[in-house]
């Protein structure tokens, strides 16, 4: 089924801002409690440092990968509603990996990698409807 011509450029800078919004928020809360609020605990600073990993990892989701998959799903002839869930799920299923490994590297351990299907839900929480987002600012049809 060929698609009309969707508004890609479009739809991936509104998926950026939109997937933008929760990590810059929590950001900005962290700097305030960081510098403004009580001295915090070192599991505080801890669970802190997994949040924000898990923030800019879904930054990072929003902005390259959905442009990415609809950029290429769009260039094989196949872009629609299900192709493009099917492909942010399982890249989110890969992606997820990225927060886990980086987290082992940095101190978390080995153990961290078992984190990875609580990072497979939390990037769910924070991407997935802004892959809805994107769909309708692309104007993809079913």
């Amino acid at each position: 089924m060929k698609v009309k011509e969707p508004r890609l450029v479009r739809a991936s800078l509104v998926s950026t801002i939109v997937g933008g919004l929760v990590p810059v928020l929590v950001l900005g809360f962290a700097y305030y409690e960081y510098n403004y609020g009580p001295p915090i605990d070192a599991s505080e600073a801890q669970g802190g440092f997994i949040i924000i990993v898990h923030c800019i990892a879904a930054l990072l989701f929003c902005s390259v990968v959905f442009p990415l998959a609809g950029y290429v799903l769009y260039r094989m002839s196949m872009l629609n509603r299900s192709r493009f869930r099917m492909v942010s799920y399982v890249l989110l299923a890969l992606f997820s990996l990225v927060p886990a490994i980086f987290l082992a590297f940095v101190g978390f351990g080995p153990p961290a990698i078992v984190f990875s299907l609580v990072s497979f839900v939390i990037l769910a929480i924070l991407c997935l409807p802004v892959g809805a987002i994107w769909l309708r600012v692309a104007r993809v049809e079913y």
